[in-house]
């Protein structure tokens, strides 16, 4: 039989399989959901009732301070005014003033305020600040509150997690917080105990779980993995000796692929770090200039050549930027080290004495010290050329991930990583699409991102790591 022939019944004959089983699973899911429409409910609530309550209210982003509107100096101030009733409220908006000054004077707010007043800049509801003064205020002011901060209200949405909060946002209709499964159906949210669910997922052939890499099925956060059937072996053995037929077919040529990328890569990244010190060392030479006369003769020759040198690695390294904007996929040495966060923090801002930081909680952590450093000064150094001050690094570490924020006051023309990595801003723009191109490669290298938002201009660089 011929090599044609073969490759493609193995592709009529596994779409057919999977055409099988898709509708097979289609028809489980089915059936499970018919059963959770009878069975028991834990708790229950209209979609129209959510959809009616404004969208910051629920956002899990509105119970922390608002760092993108206002500036840590302005928030500490609020804050302080809240304890003291002291303080300058002049730069703060006139809402939050308003209501900080009625608090203060004991004045009663009402309700129709609350309307048009949401989140607090510090974080919560207006309404959830409010009530710690007025209790007796809360079955007036309690449709005003986060969902988190009357957990119990609403059939409990206010316990999802900060992820299913905004997968809900999103429009999903799975959801899976600890052992309640939630699930929305015909404008109705209902959420069912393990006890009651788990039975009848067996029962249909189902395991539901944590979204993970193996799903069959995935809806954001949930999983839903299939008991094996004859069909579904036979589909995976089969797709199995296709992708083997041509991963022995393409193996060569990957191998050399990934070879030629990883040298890339290791040029790049020294071309880029070299053009600091070969900065530094054009600066020296520009100081002995302005003193050749009053050299000796043998330091002036020792001048020419030092200066020659200099020049032919700057026009080395600027040659070799045009065409450095790929990167390699080969893994790169992620061994991690215990680090104390604020102490690896202000070492790496020892030489950005105009960026301030914010560490809401200091922790020791395990991260791969070498690469994040690299990574972070890259960010940082992009933030202090080509952004406008005041710049401000906002750490945060978030249930095993490490957030830095790098915000400053500039605005980009188009918010974008792949615009600002792209050819055409390589060639008209000098470092910044090559030092993000290496901070983007290191990052992924590690398991983390970096993303990009705005205005104001922050890019934001999340790394995994372990308490």
């Amino acid at each position: 039989m011929k090599p044609g022939i073969t490759i493609a019944t193995f592709f009529i004959s596994t779409l057919l399989h999977t055409t099988l089983a898709n509708a097979k699973e289609a028809a489980q899911v089915e059936d499970f959901i018919n059963q959770l429409e009878i069975a028991p409910k834990n708790s229950s609530i209209d979609l129209d009732t959510l959809q009616n309550i404004d969208g910051r209210l629920i956002s899990p982003e509105s119970i922390f301070p608002n760092f993108t509107q206002y500036s840590i100096e302005e928030l500490s101030a609020i804050y302080r005014y809240t304890k003291t009733c002291v303080g300058d409220l002049d730069k703060i908006d006139a809402s939050a003033r308003e209501f900080e000054k009625s608090i203060c004077k004991k004045k009663e707010i009402p309700e129709q305020w609350f309307y048009s007043h949401v989140i607090h800049p510090l974080g919560g509801s207006y309404a959830w600040h409010y009530l710690k003064d007025h209790p007796d205020k809360f079955e007036i002011l309690s449709k005003f509150l986060h969902v988190q901060e009357r957990p119990d209200a609403l059939g409990g949405i206010g316990k999802l997690s900060d992820d299913n909060l905004s997968a809900l946002l999103n429009g999903q209709s799975w959801l899976l917080n600890g052992e309640t499964l939630w699930f929305q159906k015909d404008k109705t949210w209902n959420s069912y105990n393990a006890s009651i669910w788990r039975p009848l997922a067996t029962k249909s052939g189902i395991k539901i779980t944590a979204a993970s890499i193996n799903c069959d099925i995935r809806s954001n956060s949930v999983c839903f993995k299939f008991k094996d059937s004859y069909e579904k072996l036979w589909k995976i053995g089969l797709a199995a000796s296709l992708l083997l037929t041509i991963l022995l077919i393409t193996n060569s040529f990957l191998q050399k692929k990934r070879t030629s990328e990883q040298q890339q890569f290791i040029t790049q990244m020294l071309t880029h770090e070299l053009r600091t010190p070969i900065s530094a060392l054009g600066n020296i030479v520009e100081l002995f200039r302005h003193d050749f006369d009053s050299l000796p003769e043998n330091s002036q020759n020792n001048f020419f050549k030092l200066a020659d040198s200099v020049h032919r690695m700057r026009l080395m390294a600027d040659a070799s930027r045009s065409y450095l904007s790929t990167y390699s996929t080969k893994r790169i040495n992620t061994e991690a080290t215990n680090i104390i966060l604020s102490e690896w923090l202000c070492s790496t801002l020892e030489n950005h004495e105009n960026i301030k930081f914010c560490l809401t909680e200091n922790k020791n952590l395990k991260i791969p010290i070498f690469w994040c450093s690299l990574c972070l000064a890259n960010l940082l150094e992009n933030a202090c050329k080509y952004g406008k001050p005041p710049i401000y690094l906002h750490a945060i570490w978030h249930r095993g991930v490490l957030i830095l924020k790098i915000i400053d006051s500039g605005q980009l023309a188009k918010y974008s990583l792949n615009a600002l990595t792209s050819a055409n801003f390589l060639k008209t723009n000098s470092g910044m699409g090559l030092g993000l191109i290496i901070a983007q490669r290191i990052a992924k290298e590690i398991g983390g991102k970096i993303t990009l938002v705005g205005p104001p201009t922050t890019f934001i660089l999340e790394i995994p790591c372990d308490e």
